[in-house]
């Protein structure tokens, strides 16, 4: 996502607000003027503020990888075939909603790859993405047009 003029406010709001506790306030307060700690604070998909966000499709091979063996051999032919709906175009959305209930009913009773395609449904995000959305990269450039909004905001 690239912040425009419109959203550059909504970055600013962010940024002052601190919605998802990433510490935007100390480090403003030990950088002043300093856009660098701000952007690598909220891009940092493993610290403070940090969430996670629906899993881009996967490769359709790389799907079956995760499925038990075990789990796989006792799949009944409509559990197989509702499986190769999934895999047929090539990918699998495994963060979509539809996706991840059909799954969950397809290995209600198979725990292991239950589990799995559960856990495989989101992926680690920044703070920018958990809160943005997926994909959401904030550069330099953003920070300085946030700071710019014309709110007279001083960071």
């Amino acid at each position: 996502m690239s912040f425009t003029a419109y959203n550059a406010a909504n970055l600013l709001a962010f940024i002052l607000t601190d919605p998802r506790g990433v510490g935007l306030a100390a480090l403003i307060a030990a950088s002043p003027g300093q856009d660098s700690p701000i952007v690598a604070a909220l891009n940092n998909p493993s610290g403070p503020g940090s969430g996670t966000v629906p899993r881009e499709p996967i490769a359709a091979n790389d799907f079956v990888n995760y499925i038990d063996g075990n789990d796989y051999s006792a799949l009944n032919a409509t559990q197989l075939q509702q499986i190769t709906t999934y895999i047929q175009p090539g990918s699998v959305n495994i963060g979509g909603a539809n996706i991840q209930t059909g799954l969950a009913i397809i290995f209600a009773n198979y725990a292991t790859t239950k589990a799995t395609m559960a856990a495989l449904a989101t992926r680690p995000a920044s703070p920018a993405e958990a809160y943005f959305g997926p994909g959401t990269v904030v550069t330099i450039n953003d920070v300085d047009a946030a700071r710019n909004s014309g709110s007279g905001h001083n960071f």
